[in-house]
């Protein structure tokens, strides 16, 4: 198996699409409520993406104990700020992001991969 990636949503990004989502709509000062079903359909999708096929990074191919451009120095702190501001909206976006992100890859994989059959 290639340990740069999961096959599946792990489940502490599927618990934090969930947790954010909560955190989200308490700190909004939303009914929970009202999002029962929302919540519902969001529990059994990511229940879903968890025993899927699909490819996520594990972030294993990062290597952090070289040097690191500034650049890349100047868009962690901002990313981090980022989080620090709005740490409930941004726990949800990033983890729905992430989700998000193994189909949308595995799409695009395929797409290329009938592309370059056809050729």
């Amino acid at each position: 198996a290639d340990k740069r990636y999961f096959q599946g949503l792990p489940s502490p990004a599927a618990a934090a699409i969930l947790a954010g989502g909560l955190w989200f709509c308490v700190e909004n000062g939303y009914e929970v409520e009202n999002f029962k079903y929302v919540v519902l359909i969001t529990t059994i999708a990511t229940g879903l993406l968890m025993v899927s096929n699909f490819r996520y990074s594990s972030f294993k191919e990062i290597d952090f104990k070289n040097k690191v451009p500034f650049i890349v120095t100047i868009l962690a702190m901002l990313a981090v700020s980022f989080v620090m501001a709005q740490p409930q909206r941004m726990l949800f976006l990033l983890s729905v992001a992430y989700a998000a992100s193994g189909p949308i890859v595995t799409l695009v994989m395929r797409k290329k991969r009938l592309q370059s059959r056809k050729s």
